[in-house]
């Protein structure tokens, strides 16, 4: 049970292809959301900052993650120094196929 106390899965489109170590990239997660004045769905998007310390997991991702390509992210939450928050990358999903 203590595994899931700081834990976030987040699927979402990459904003840059990751193509070096070390991975960082900004996630971008869209959802539809109904507006209660108009009933009309709208969609709500949010970017997340992720990075990929593991090195196993880093080296799968570089070249395989491509911009605008859908992937699911298995990670957790975490502040950096000047108090950003992001995501803490432990693995990774390829939802859409890459480009080759």
């Amino acid at each position: 049970m203590s595994t899931m106390r700081n834990s976030v899965l987040l699927i979402g489109r990459p904003a840059e292809d990751v193509l070096e170590s070390p991975v960082a990239f900004s996630l971008v997660v869209t959802e539809k959301v109904r507006d209660k004045e108009t009933n009309d769905y709208k969609d709500y998007s949010q970017t997340f900052r992720c990075v990929c310390e593991n090195e196993r997991t880093a080296s799968r991702m570089i070249g395989r993650v491509q911009k605008g390509k859908q992937i699911a992210i298995d990670g957790s939450l975490r502040v950096d120094n000047e108090a950003h928050y992001e995501i803490l990358i432990n693995d990774f999903f390829l939802i859409d196929k890459p480009d080759k």
